[in-house]
């Protein structure tokens, strides 16, 4: 098993961003983007979603699992931090447990050292799914590094692991 993280400018709209989409659509219909969307329509959830995954930031990134995409995520790199501020996260094999592995932790610590980073990061909605999934691999001892939180404006937290 092995990941490969592959910066790209956008992501385009094709079957496998669908499939991050569709994989992804409980937890973003559960509040990970934002509760102005619980009164939209779907293609207009969809939409939004699209928009915020293409904002240009020069850190956009493909993760693949064993060749298959399994995590698109539209970041920052800034004072030695990747902060992911929104993503989808795909299943293989029908699950996303591969995401609370440590091997995937692992690979995830290799790809911001390589980018000279000592520090990765994560903007949520505070008792989002998100949150409540990192904060539960964190106290798992999956997430690498030291947490530190903070909160932020509109609801957030940043979540950011020191290693």
């Amino acid at each position: 098993m092995s990941y490969t993280f592959t910066q790209v400018d956008t992501f385009t709209i094709d079957d496998t961003f669908n499939r991050l989409y569709a994989d992804s659509l409980d937890n973003i219909k559960a509040g990970t983007i934002s509760s102005e969307h619980l009164s939209k329509s779907d293609a207009e959830i969809k939409e939004l979603v699209e928009i915020r995954m293409n904002i240009s930031t020069g850190y956009n990134v493909i993760v693949a699992k064993d060749d298959v995409a399994c995590l698109y995520i539209q970041g920052k790199y800034e004072n030695n931090t990747y902060t992911w501020l929104h993503a989808l996260v795909g299943k293989i094999d029908t699950s996303k447990a591969w995401a609370a592995t440590t091997t995937f932790h692992e690979a995830n610590k290799t790809w911001i050292q390589s980018l000279g980073g000592t520090r990765w990061a994560v903007q949520c909605i505070k008792g989002s799914p998100i949150d409540t999934y990192f904060t539960s691999v964190n106290s798992s001892g999956i997430c690498l590094g030291s947490l530190v939180t903070q909160e932020v404006e509109n609801n957030n937290k940043l979540m950011t692991w020191e290693y």
